[in-house]
């Protein structure tokens, strides 16, 4: 059902209005009412709605000002404005505004759900035509995925507005400063809007045949322009391969999401295009790894902060080579987190922190990331065996060098002649978390090293540390790293 509120200064009208008029039978339920419209921009705030009907003449915030303050926030809400005053100046400024009715008290029910039936038409035909973008917008996205063809596209009979057949296909990123936003496009012939699931803007555009390399590249450098004209964005567009049939996109957006990557070096306001990748160079950064080790086993705060500073501002890297590198510091902090039995508060997981790097914009916002990172790890280094009992320096032992085989606390406390239950709860005092989870760790962390520096098959890894199971295996590794094993395997190389 469709949510409405009233206002109204005079609560005889609200509860009139919710009396007068059958709510249900339009499909409508009156989910607030407010006394004026400080109150209601409140309590839309809090609980948005579909359709407001409202009094002009209040106190605090009137009618027209609410309809104003609403419609900035959403301008897909239905007003239907109540005024006791026959004045044209109010009526043209609420219809300058957009809004759906203007009655005049006393309310005429008939008027009222005549206005009201007519809103519920156009919500259900806008309900309806966001479906069709949806389904449409999906079968694109499979596309660029290459896990749909136009086939699909011709079978869902959706309207589109790219040429289907003889023409050219380009599918372009367009990374905003300011973040996610709204920019329309419906001037632009030919061309889908799509969104990442980061908020990113998908362009997907047709073009004649015979169109030339630099008529599409002025063609995306206009809508820079255009955007940076009208909105006063930030805006960097990748503009990926230009392809001749519209199931070959998903290489036009590979080339794309890979260009994208140069804002590191470019920044915003730039319409970049396969032309202007660098060169990677072949860079494994073992001994750059070895000192950012050696630093944090030192505690050198400062010192690590400037190699971390150098190493990105002098190395010459392509962007390429940075998100490397920084996905190795990740796996790095990791492998240390887990060695030094450092746990953090805010969840953190590599597949997520490796997400999070892949999606920075800028080389500052990733050298503060890494330094944060490391900055932590430094303060919450503690030897491995200070405060640990030698039962439990046994067990930690033990596990480490055995995860793979049929570990219990049962038969361990058995084979070290201690009590079962005496065993875990010291265990779980000293380490921080119970044994079986300890176990989980140990072998999910020797796992995700065999998966980043090995070839091996995820099944025959699952078997190596110890799961027999393969989804179980999958299911434990998605809960310490956020991600599956396949995923992480992936994220190495983005």
């Amino acid at each position: 059902m469709y949510k409405a509120m009233l206002v109204d200064d005079e609560n005889l009208i609200t509860e009139g209005l919710k009396n007068i008029i059958n709510w249900e039978k339009l499909n409508i339920t009156v989910l607030e009412t407010a006394e004026n419209g400080k109150e209601a921009l409140k309590k839309f705030r809090e609980n948005p709605v579909d359709i407001i009907i409202t009094d002009i003449n209040m106190p605090l915030i009137n009618g027209i000002d609410l309809l104003t303050e609403i419609k900035s926030i959403d301008e897909n809400v239905k007003f239907i404005i109540l005024s006791g005053y026959e004045e044209f100046s109010y009526a043209k400024a609420a219809i300058s505004i957009g809004v759906e009715a203007y009655i005049l008290k006393p309310i005429d029910e008939e008027e009222l759900t005549k206005s009201l039936k007519e809103i519920v038409s156009k919500l259900d035909e806008a309900k309806s035509s966001k479906k069709i973008n949806l389904k449409k917008d999906t079968i694109l996205k499979g596309i660029l995925n290459n896990i749909a063809t136009k086939q699909d596209l011709i079978d869902s009979k959706e309207k589109i507005k790219i040429n289907l057949d003889n023409s050219l296909y380009v599918t372009s990123i367009l990374l905003i400063k300011e973040g996610f936003t709204t920019i329309n496009f419906k001037n632009i012939e030919k061309t889908e809007v799509l969104y990442d699931d980061y908020g990113n803007l998908i362009l997907v555009n047709s073009f004649e045949k015979g169109t030339s390399l630099y008529q599409i590249k002025n063609f995306y450098e206009d809508i820079l322009e255009d955007i940076r004209n009208k909105y006063g964005y930030d805006v960097l567009i990748s503009v990926g391969k230009v392809v001749e049939d519209i199931n070959l996109l998903s290489k036009s957006f590979k080339i794309s999401n890979t260009v994208k990557k140069n804002i590191l070096i470019s920044g915003f306001n730039k319409c970049l295009t396969e032309e202007d990748l660098l060169n990677d160079i072949d860079m494994h950064f073992e001994n750059e790894l070895n000192e950012i080790n050696r630093l944090i086993i030192d505690n050198d705060k400062e010192g690590i902060n400037k190699y971390i500073d150098d190493i990105l501002d002098n190395y010459k890297l392509t962007p390429q080579n940075i998100y490397e590198f920084a996905t190795k510091v990740l796996i790095l902090y990791d492998n240390l987190k887990g060695k030094f039995k450092i746990d953090n508060e805010n969840a953190d997981v590599l597949g997520s922190s490796i997400i999070n790097v892949l999606n920075f914009t800028t080389l500052d916002d990733i050298k503060k990331y890494l330094k944060h990172k490391l900055d932590y790890l430094i303060e919450h280094i503690v030897d491995e065996n200070i405060k640990l009992s030698p039962i439990v320096r046994r067990i930690v032992k033990c596990v480490n060098e055995n995860y793979n085989k049929d570990l219990s606390l049962k038969g361990l406390a058995l084979e070290y002649n201690v009590n079962t239950s005496y065993l875990g709860q010291v265990f779980t005092k000293e380490i921080g978390i119970q044994f079986s989870d300890y176990l989980n760790k140990i072998r999910n962390s020797v796992a995700k090293d065999l998966i980043l520096n090995t070839n091996k098959k995820i099944s025959d890894i699952s078997k190596e540390v110890g799961y027999l199971d393969t989804s179980y295996f999958y299911r434990k590794f998605k809960k310490y790293y956020g991600v599956t094993p396949a995923t992480l395997r992936e994220l190495q190389n983005y």
